[in-house]
C-alpha cells in the first residue's frame, strides 16, 4: 500500500532515498573495501559495518570512513573478552 501511494504522488522509493543519501550496495562496499560480498554481510551482522534495512533482509551499507577504522572495528569486536 506505501508503495502504491509513493508512486502515485510522486515519491522515491525508500532504496532510492537511501542511495541518493551515499549508501552502497554490498557489493560496491565489497569493491571498496577489498573483501568478498559475504564478508560485508558478517561484518554488518557483528556490527563493525553499518546498514540500513530497505527490503525484506536488503541492505544498504553506510561507507565507512577508511578501511582502516573498519578494520580497527574488527580486531575489537574478535578480542572483546
Amino acid at each position: 500500500m506505501p508503495r502504491r501511494l509513493g508512486s502515485l504522488h510522486g515519491l522515491p522509493s525508500r532504496y532510492d532515498r537511501l542511495r541518493a543519501a551515499g549508501l552502497l550496495t554490498i557489493s560496491e562496499m565489497g569493491r571498496r573495501l577489498k573483501i568478498a560480498d559475504c564478508i560485508v554481510w558478517r561484518w554488518r551482522k557483528k556490527g563493525i559495518l553499518h546498514g540500513q534495512l530497505y527490503g525484506v533482509r536488503k541492505y544498504l551499507y553506510e561507507p565507512p570512513v577508511s578501511v582502516t577504522q573498519s578494520n580497527q572495528r574488527l580486531c575489537e569486536v574478535q578480542y572483546e573478552a
